[in-house]
């Protein structure tokens, strides 16, 4: 079955959540009724209509009669006149229905339809039921996309339509006004169109947190209610740097903050209210007439919802951090109490419907489920450790009595050649072993962290050689706890398993699509990953039969292999992959996929790598990359969570076995990587390539080397003339969290790399470069604020650097000295500490500081 399709099994009333003028909630039946849809057939719908069974609906402060307009869910039924949709496809709802008649139907603008019919508006009912009729003209594919950001495609589409509309482009400084819902998510979209500054504000410091969160480089302003409009407005632009923004999006519709934005933006710029507000209000006349201020509104959308699917499904835009409460359709009252408590916290709360289940399975899983199943997994794993110990003492008895048997025939048989041919088949400790009867050491061997190709001499038995290559595997467990090669060292677990499908069928079930990984046990957890080094070994070592390889990556046996010898990686593969990764958290998975993703990141390489895949086809190039992008950071968050702290320090268990044994997942990843970012030259992969990298620093802190490597690349990229201005950003963005979570020695690398970067990219300075290099210089001061300690430390070597070179242009003038001052490179280095020292040193533009001088980088003044 495919993943974009979802089966309903309809067994339960068709319920709708309903208000009065009274704000009073009730759930009771509504139709269509559950018994003409069991039947499942459309030919009783209207004329392109369908039958949706919702699965995820917003809460919406304007939703009336029955609520819910911001819903998503699953096709059930549709009339034969629909050709596009059929039953088992995931939607996205859009609520509102037009007459196609009127003129604004007919020049495309259909939100301001005479006749329009918007759902939960009275007398139309909304969507928030189980199960509602809809025309399929509405009803938008969402692929794989979840239930949950499905739901959200109808408030990104009004910010949308408000950034369309507004005319936000790239660089502009930017006001938002209100931190809810919309706001945010229009946040979101400024971010995506290289807005900058971004200034949001709201009256709730939670909201103005989670938008820090979602955009760590907008600066939030706590509305203070006692200040003028004008007052605000003030200290609004101050926020931003003494840049007036040249767009105020008004998110509230409340007349004291429309006003703020009106006293905030330029001459001539624009203040855009998307929020709903009351029916009149007293606005500031004179203000907007002297300033020549535009004053806009919206009223819904239009022709939004392709493109918001687009926006979401590739990464652009992540709106799941929003959703912060979820309730089931039975517990709809509770919801709406939760949207509106002020002390819950709650930014966006969906009521969710989820697939039947019996009570009993229900209530196991509430109560028992994670018990259950995390005891099981340890019983399989300290079974499987027990048995791989059994095993091997039994090998090394075995082999001891056979080196004792022929030790005689070894001492006679002494000539060189024979003796060489002899040891040749024997590794170190099957010689020391058999020829010194030595008690046998349980030693733990350190995975070796190198990516290259690798080469062993077979013919040489040397103590030093057989340890070297002992190495070279990748070994990364100890003697005891190493898994051996006969599967059959899980036989009982697997016998287990099989009784558990004869003697609890329902949790079987459950188990097969909620836990698929232990039932496909294969030697615990990470069983699989320490096999890594696989594709590093020698050929005749690790050759397989195709029936073999098939079997591996789960394709038919004819597409497996290549005349090469290398796996032809498909569609049909990727298809496996994907639902292995995004809802198992397949280590097994990941494991594949990182060796699939580094053969497309050195597809092109001119030098010799001996790689497990090929890749041939374009289609399957660009599906594995953002496969790999999107999820390796997913399974590895899911395996070993990152926890921030307040103070933005990150803790990973690095002491743990699991990641010592993901450790060469992540480095060949990232080498992988790092090699893709040198060769891109497309903006939006190289953009979503670099999205790819923050979540996997915290994974990264333990390896300075591979970190220095890391930043030097981004750098690279964000210093590069021909870079896209959303790819600078999303580059610096990752510099910056490298700069906030890492220690001292790294954040020092990360200052002197990103100078050392600004400098090379200022090198030529036109019409055309001068954009981009003030987007550098005014993003980099920012990184000497983050730690100003060792931002004096670097600012003062650079700045004293400086000054050597103008002072021996004066003492000593001759034309080398002079043309290293008279410069591009020198002039933009003196205003980029001006910046860095504007920036940081100025109470107006940083409101912790009383006084220039309480800033640690105010002593750079006197060298600058």
């Amino acid at each position: 079955m495919s993943s974009t399709t979802t089966i309903e099994t309809i067994s339960k009333p068709n319920i709708g959540v309903f208000t009065n003028p009274e704000h009073k909630l009730w759930v009771e039946e509504t139709g269509p009724k559950t018994d003409h849809l069991k039947a499942k057939k459309g030919d009783d719908l209207p004329h392109g209509w369908v039958t949706v069974a919702i699965k995820s609906t917003g809460i919406c402060g304007q939703d009336n009669h029955i609520l819910g307009h911001e819903s998503a869910g699953v096709v059930i039924a549709t009339h034969p006149s629909v050709t596009h949709l059929q039953s088992g496809d995931r939607v996205a709802i859009e609520p509102g229905l037009i007459c196609n008649d009127c003129e604004q139907c007919l020049t495309g603008r259909y939100n301001g339809c005479e006749k329009m019919r918007f759902l939960s508006t009275p007398p139309v009912d909304g969507l928030l039921r189980r199960y509602v009729n809809h025309p399929a003209r509405w009803c938008h594919k969402i692929g794989d996309m979840s239930f949950e950001n499905g739901a959200l495609l109808e408030p990104l589409s009004v910010a949308l339509a408000g950034m369309e509309r507004s005319g936000v482009a790239l660089g502009d400084c930017v006001l938002i006004c209100g931190a809810g819902p919309i706001g945010l998510i229009t946040l979101l979209c400024c971010q995506a169109a290289g807005a900058c500054p971004i200034v949001i504000t709201d009256v709730d410091e939670g909201r103005l947190q989670v938008a820090s969160k979602i955009c760590p480089r907008a600066k939030t302003y706590k509305v203070d209610t006692s200040l003028s409009p004008s007052e605000a407005g003030a200290t609004i632009v101050k926020m931003a740097g003494d840049i007036k923004p040249a767009v105020a999006l008004e998110c509230t519709g409340v007349e004291s903050s429309v006003a703020n934005a009106i006293y905030s933006v330029k001459f001539g710029g624009k203040v855009f209210v998307i929020g709903v507000g009351r029916p009149q209000m007293t606005l500031p006349f004179m203000q907007l007439s002297t300033q020549e201020i535009d004053l806009q509104f919206q009223y819904r959308y239009s022709n939004t919802w392709p493109r918001a699917i687009r926006l979401v499904r590739d990464g652009v835009i992540d709106m799941g951090q929003l959703v912060t409460h979820r309730f089931d359709l039975e517990d709809a009252v509770k919801a709406f109490e939760a949207a509106g408590d002020v002390k819950s916290g709650a930014i966006k709360v969906q009521i969710q419907s989820e697939i039947d289940a019996k009570k009993a399975t229900k209530k196991f899983e509430k109560n028992r489920l994670k018990d259950s199943l995390e005891k099981r997994k340890e019983v399989a794993k300290i079974k499987q450790r027990a048995q791989v110990k059994a095993k091997r003492k039994a090998r090394n008895a075995k082999d001891n009595a056979t080196a004792s048997s022929h030790e005689d025939k070894l001492v006679v048989q002494r000539p060189r050649k024979a003796a060489g041919n002899t040891f040749a088949d024997m590794n170190v400790d099957q010689f020391f072993q058999g020829g010194f009867q030595l008690p046998e050491l349980k030693t733990k061997s350190k995975p070796h962290l190198q990516t290259g190709k690798r080469k062993r001499d077979a013919e040489n038995a040397s103590a030093e050689g057989s340890a070297s290559s002992s190495e070279a595997d990748g070994q990364l467990f100890s003697e005891e706890e190493a898994p051996d090669g006969d599967e059959n060292g899980t036989d009982n677990h697997q016998e287990d398993l099989d009784a558990l499908s004869e003697k609890d069928p329902d949790f079987y079930k459950y188990l097969q699509e909620n836990d698929a990984e232990l039932l496909a046990f294969e030697g615990g957890d990470l069983a699989e990953a320490d096999q890594l080094s696989d594709d590093h070994e020698p050929k005749k070592k690790r050759k397989k039969s195709k029936e073999t390889i098939a079997e591996d990556v789960d394709v038919p046996m004819e597409d497996a292999e290549d005349p090469s010898g290398q796996i032809d990686v498909t569609m049909a593969m990727i298809s496996k992959w994907k639902p292995a990764m995004a809802e198992q958290h397949s280590l097994r998975a990941m494991r594949q996929v990182v060796l699939a993703f580094r053969s497309a990141a050195y597809v092109n390489a001119n030098e010799e790598k001996e790689l497990k895949y090929a890749i041939s086809s374009p289609d399957v190039y660009h599906q594995l990359l953002v496969l790999a992008l999107e999820h390796v950071p997913t399974v590895l968050q899911h395996h070993l969570p990152a926890k921030e702290s307040m103070a933005g320090k990150v803790r990973i268990a690095t002491e743990s076995k699991k990641f010592r044994t993901l450790t060469p997942l992540l480095k060949s990843h990232l080498a992988a990587v790092l090699h893709l970012l040198e060769n891109l030259s497309d903006a939006s992969t190289l953009k979503k390539t670099l999205d790819s990298l923050v979540p996997l620093l915290p994974y990264l802190l333990s390896f300075k080397k591979v970190l220095k490597s890391l930043v030097k690349s981004t750098v690279d990229v964000w210093s590069d003339p021909a870079t896209s201005d959303s790819a600078r950003i999303t580059a610096f963005l990752v510099i910056r969290r490298l700069a906030v979570i890492s220690d001292a020695s790294i954040r020092e690398a990360v200052l002197r790399t990103t100078y050392q970067g600004l400098v090379k990219g200022s090198r030529v300075s036109n019409l055309h470069t001068l954009p981009p290099i003030n987007l550098m210089k005014n993003s980099a001061a920012e990184l000497w604020g983050i730690d100003p300690a060792i931002g004096y430390t670097t600012g003062f070597v650079y700045i004293r650097q400086l000054a050597v070179h103008l002072r021996t242009s004066i003492t000593q003038p001759t034309k080398d000295s002079y043309k290293q001052i008279y410069n591009w490179q020198y002039v933009h280095s003196l205003d980029f500490w001006s910046r860095v020292l504007s920036t940081h040193c100025s109470p107006s533009s940083n409101p912790s500081l009383k006084n220039a001088s309480d800033s640690p980088l105010h002593p750079l003044l006197y060298p600058l």
